[in-house]
């Protein structure tokens, strides 16, 4: 008898025996498991080792916030959470607490300068929710996540969850990781908004409502956001420069084509956009040319040129893609 094997079991779930040891998981780990290589990579899960995906990994200037251990722990108790009709649940919660929300609370008297930090940080905690929520998703699917932590995505500043092993999973199973953090997300947001609405707090509801905008631009397919991953596995692409599997009919290949060039205008537009609306907020926030003030710009300037230059070379990949692709002559009609 060999001293690992990965068997089927009962419905969706598989029978690791590592010697004298027995697991559990869910069916997709368990066949790749079974394939020529399957012990190394339960070593390497065991190790902490989850294989990456390298266009998943497109942030610099990262930073941890939550180490891998304690997120693995949190993804277990939260992963319950993540089956479908749960997260409809809860995304339908979520809308159901914003609507009953006043979000005229804004205009009252407890509106002052102070409450801005306070709805930041209510704002980031919703932002923690949704990554968490990425995490438990990836639990369920049968891979462990990784940190949770702080980057810059070109230009701008993101919270991020290493599910790199997500690529691993099937079409289904990658949907389930990029819409988790969402569904989380709406569920926080919204229950706060309507708590603090009826408790007149100010802060939680401009913080839901922050959570809210930034829950709309991660659902957009076309800067590395929730969506854009969600677009990749609809039209199964690993990444928006890869080049199709397969022959694509005519109507997917048009789908891609639009896509990215969507994407590239959106990108440039960032790169000419950014500068100005980074001055008139250093403006108002340090109108006066002190030492701080230099420091500050500096150091500003010197991130968005990084990260403009970064646009720029992604957009020219994405145009290349697209003369490669659009110039190809095997794709399907279609019916």
């Amino acid at each position: 008898m060999p001293d690992f094997e990965s068997l089927p079991g009962r419905g969706d779930r598989w029978l690791v025996r590592d010697r004298d040891r027995r697991f559990t998981v869910p069916a997709n780990l368990g066949e790749r498991l079974s394939a020529p290589g399957g012990e190394r990579l339960w070593r390497d899960l065991a190790a902490g080792r989850v294989p990456c995906d390298g266009p998943r990994r497109g942030l610099w200037l990262r930073a941890t916030v939550l180490p891998a251990p304690l997120v693995r722990r949190l993804a277990r108790r939260l992963r319950g959470g993540t089956s479908w009709p749960v997260l409809a649940l809860l995304a339908l919660l979520g809308m159901a607490g914003l609507l009953l929300s006043r979000s005229e609370i804004q205009d009252g008297p407890g509106m002052t300068p102070a409450v801005w930090p306070v709805a930041l940080s209510v704002f980031l905690l919703t932002a923690l929710v949704h990554e968490l929520g990425h995490a438990a998703a990836l639990r369920r699917e049968g891979w462990p996540p990784g940190a949770v932590g702080v980057g810059v995505l070109w230009v701008l500043p993101v919270l991020w969850c290493d599910v790199s092993a997500a690529s691993l999973l099937r079409r289904g199973g990658r949907a389930r990781v990029d819409l988790a953090g969402v569904a989380f997300q709406l569920a926080a947001a919204g229950t706060t908004a309507m708590v603090s609405s009826f408790a007149e707090f100010a802060a939680g509801v401009l913080g839901a409502q922050m959570a809210v905008a930034a829950m709309i631009w991660s659902l957009l397919p076309l800067a590395r956001t929730d969506g854009y991953w969600l677009a990749c596995d609809l039209l199964d692409l690993p990444d928006l420069e890869a080049r199709p599997r397969g022959s694509p009919r005519l109507i997917r290949r048009l789908a891609i084509v639009g896509w990215r060039l969507a994407t590239a205008l959106l990108l440039v537009a960032l790169v000419l956009a950014m500068p100005w609306r980074v001055h008139r907020l250093l403006g108002d926030l340090f109108p006066d040319h002190h030492t701080l003030a230099l420091m500050v710009r500096a150091a500003i300037g010197s991130v968005l040129l990084v990260g403009g230059f970064r646009v720029l070379t992604r957009v020219g990949r994405v145009l290349v893609a697209v003369r490669r692709d659009w110039s190809a002559h095997d794709y399907d009609v279609g019916s």
